[in-house]
């Protein structure tokens, strides 16, 4: 947990740069935007005088109590305060807030509504595939892969909120999914992995043989990389299979790009010495 001060206007990597539960001080200029406004600007047509860009809003609803007419408060009514609200109805005007206007950061009571529920999912599903693959390089089982999967994106869905938006998506998401892997913690097998039997094989021909070979070492090289420990399993992983680039680990693994480095020759060095004994064999 952090605290953060940022004056207005800030930068996307400011607003990266926040993780759950940190605090934040917002210093100079912080708009006030009713449900009105918004319905002037996105279903009417009518733009602003103020540049948004970069700015933080704050959805409020003026508070107000009943007294008698008189020339400062024709209508009857005198302000109280100004409260904080997001109501459904105006959820759907977050995207092109942060679209078309420009803005960083909205501020607002309540959680996913309905249209962000929707963005989300579709956000989600392109992801999915992507995140079983690491799920299951991680964990090399594919009921665990699921599991793993699941528990990640139920993590997603509870942590909707801390979402910055499509551009960030998937770093978040990968932020996530690796934190999640490294605190999994493999269950025992109660059956080993299954290998073809002598009567899957077509007995003679090239292919099979090639195949049942390829498997093997497959299935070695699995065992090899199991041994290794987690975090250097989780770099190897993201850098030899996720193409991710040095930064890019870094980024989701929270950790400096000479500690991916490190990470990354240790882990080499001990998948030779593990494989090593097996190459020696004719194994490998």
């Amino acid at each position: 947990m952090a605290h953060h001060v940022l004056e207005m206007p800030v930068s996307e990597a400011q607003v990266r740069s926040l993780r759950i539960n940190d605090t934040v001080t917002l210093q100079r200029t912080l708009y006030g935007i009713r449900d009105a406004t918004q319905i002037h600007m996105f279903d009417r047509g009518r733009r602003t005088r103020f540049d948004l860009r970069g700015h933080a809003v704050i959805h409020t609803a003026p508070n107000v109590r009943k007294v008698p007419p008189s020339a400062e408060h024709p209508a009857g009514y005198a302000p109280v305060c100004i409260g904080t609200t997001t109501s459904d109805r105006m959820e759907r005007f977050t995207q092109p807030l942060m679209q078309r206007e420009g803005v960083r950061l909205i501020i607002g009571k309540g959680g996913l509504r309905e249209g962000s529920s929707q963005a989300f999912a579709e956000l989600v599903q392109r992801h999915q595939s992507r995140i079983l693959n690491l799920a299951f390089r991680f964990s090399r089982d594919r009921q665990d892969a699921e599991e793993l999967a699941q528990e990640i994106f139920f993590k997603v869905w509870r942590h909707a909120r801390t979402f910055k938006g499509e551009a960030a998506f998937g770093t978040w998401l990968y932020r996530l999914a690796v934190n999640t892997c490294l605190n999994y913690r493999q269950r025992k097998k109660t059956r080993p992995d299954p290998l073809p039997l002598t009567g899957d094989i077509e007995s003679g021909t090239e292919t099979a043989a090639e195949g049942f070979a390829a498997r093997q070492k497959e299935v070695l090289l699995d065992r090899g990389m199991a041994a290794l420990p987690a975090r250097q399993k989780m770099a190897l992983i993201l850098a030899s299979f996720e193409g991710k680039s040095y930064e890019e680990i870094a980024g989701v693994m929270e950790i400096s790009v000479p500690a991916v480095e490190s990470l990354l020759f240790r882990a080499r060095q001990n998948l030779v010495e593990i494989l090593r004994p097996l190459k020696n064999s004719g194994d490998l």
